[in-house]
């Protein structure tokens, strides 16, 4: 039974560390969904005033 627990602390802690790494560390478009950025304007004439 407690080797089944220390898998999963291991599995836990694992995955939390990958998670801030991925949010903090790395750059974003080295992710497949990494940082879309749009270039709209917000009138006709597209000056991109927003």
């Amino acid at each position: 039974m407690q080797l089944l627990q220390e898998i999963l602390v291991f599995i836990c802690v694992g995955s939390a560390m990958v998670f801030m790494v991925k949010k903090f560390l790395w750059p974003a478009h080295w992710w497949p969904n990494g940082i879309k950025k749009t270039q709209q304007g917000c009138g006709d004439d597209g000056c991109g005033c927003h």
